[in-house]
């Protein structure tokens, strides 16, 4: 997992939604160059398996977190994450997590870009509560990619 450097979110409202964070991970030895890094993704996300135990533990962590916040987390169902763009400045992936928050249907998706400098892997990520309904996926993504060469 990322070190997360900064958190953001929408400014001027009171809506948690979207927001995100910028991390960094150290990737070396075996991120040292972009294509290494989409190769890497591209490998972990087609072992369903090892991405689900992931993203099952991840999932329970976050749990055990909003149970602490006194909210109630069913099962959380973790979509399968879905390359939507590797180039030579990033990796852009999308994944729609499904859960039940105090009793009622809830859908989170999940918008993220890796770029990688001198084997430094930074790592930009937005979530929004509407799921499939609700970010622009495309829009989005050209967004980071855009953005991944400029930082």
């Amino acid at each position: 997992m990322p070190e997360i450097g900064v958190i953001f979110q929408q400014c001027g409202t009171r809506q948690v939604f979207p927001w995100g964070y910028v991390g960094t991970l150290d990737g070396r030895p075996l991120v040292t160059t972009q294509e290494s890094l989409n190769r890497l993704r591209a490998q972990l996300y087609g072992q369903e398996d090892l991405i689900g135990d992931i993203l099952g533990a991840a999932g329970a962590v976050n749990a055990d977190a909003m149970a602490e916040m006194g909210i109630d987390m069913g099962a959380i169902s973790p979509g399968s994450p879905t390359i939507i763009l590797a180039n030579n400045d990033a990796i852009v992936s999308v994944m729609i997590t499904e859960t039940m928050v105090n009793g009622q249907p809830y859908s989170e998706k999940m918008v993220s870009s890796g770029s990688v400098v001198d084997g430094l892997v930074f790592e930009f990520v937005i979530f929004d509560d509407k799921g499939a309904g609700g970010m622009d996926t495309m829009t989005t993504l050209r967004l980071l990619a855009r953005n991944a060469r400029v930082l």
